[in-house]
């Protein structure tokens, strides 16, 4: 079974067992991304993934980044945060 024809959800389950919550750190491992840049993102409200605050730490619920790489390999835009402008580079951030 290719992972086309299966939710991300259980993927990251058995990559990071027993977790409901990624910090940024995990995300940024999942989505083969640079933490640094992941921070950029939640801090400038671009992160295309819903996240929470708990005490000190911003989390990823893995429901909505499984949800989001779904999305990502079916072709369909996030229903999430809408991708905005780029600060001072004047084009999209798409």
């Amino acid at each position: 079974m290719s992972i086309q024809h299966q939710s991300y959800l259980s993927v990251i389950q058995a990559a990071f067992p027993g977790k409901v919550f990624l910090s940024v750190d995990d995300a940024a491992r999942a989505l083969s991304r640079a933490v640094g840049a992941i921070r950029n993102d939640i801090s400038d409200g671009s992160f295309p993934i819903k996240t929470v605050k708990i005490g000190a730490r911003r989390l990823i619920p893995i429901l909505e980044l499984a949800l989001y790489m779904d999305q990502l390999v079916e072709g369909k835009p996030h229903p999430g945060r809408p991708r905005t402008a780029s600060k001072g580079k004047g084009v999209l951030d798409v």
